[in-house]
Parts: C-alpha cells; sequence; structure tokens
C-alpha cells in the first residue's frame, strides 16, 4: 500500500511540473519584416509570468543597431491569444514604451500600439 501512494504522488508531481515548464505559445523567435522584407528577429521569454521581447539579430544594417533593445515589456496572457503589456520601437529613442495589444494567430503575432501596428511570424 505504501509503495502505492508514493507511485501516485510521483506520477502527480511529474505530471504538474510538465505542466508548469509548458512554453506559452507566444515565447519564440519572431521575424519583423517592413515592405515584405525581414528587417529584425525579436526573441519572447517569459520570467515571472511575464512577456519581454528582446531584439537578437538584424538583416539590415539599420536594424542591426537594435540587436539588444527590448521592444515588448511586461506583457500578461490574457487568454485567447490575446497579451496586453508595453511597446518600445528602438528608433524611438528616449520616448517611453506605449500601452500595446498583442494578439497571436497561429504563426501570426499583431503588435497594436497608438503608434500603429507590426505584424510578426514565427521565425
Amino acid at each position: 500500500m505504501r509503495l502505492m501512494t508514493k507511485f501516485i504522488a510521483a506520477t502527480a508531481g511529474l505530471t504538474l511540473a510538465s505542466m508548469a515548464f509548458a512554453a506559452d505559445p507566444i515565447v519564440g523567435n519572431w521575424q519583423m519584416s517592413e515592405n515584405g522584407q525581414p528587417k529584425a528577429v525579436v526573441k519572447i521569454t517569459e520570467s515571472g509570468g511575464k512577456f519581454s521581447g528582446v531584439v537578437i539579430s538584424g538583416q539590415t544594417e539599420k536594424a542591426k543597431q537594435y540587436v539588444g533593445k527590448t521592444v515588448i515589456l511586461n506583457a500578461e496572457n490574457l487568454g485567447g491569444g490575446k497579451y496586453k503589456g508595453k511597446a518600445k520601437d528602438p528608433r524611438w529613442g528616449m520616448i517611453p514604451a506605449v500601452n500595446a495589444d498583442i494578439t497571436l494567430n497561429g504563426n501570426k503575432l499583431t503588435l497594436k500600439t497608438l503608434k500603429g501596428s507590426q505584424v510578426l511570424t514565427r521565425k
């Protein structure tokens, strides 16, 4: 009886651990494009239930200067492919991040702010 109890506890623990480590669908590398041409790759990661996106590579000379810049900050998963957080275009310089609505639909991520919108595709 004692062995069965330990087995059930271990199985439940493994199940919960695997659920905790399942990555949110927004996590990963996303391609930014401009006028149909690849511009930069943004890596979205999760920490403490919040998501952030950092430019990890640039495909143009101009975009290369923004590698390492954060473009998505403190985004939260609202469910149903909807996220809310802050966004900052690295070209803005000292202008602070603005509110952003992020929608995930398959391999497309739409980032909308008062400044406009950007569609990223899964890389």
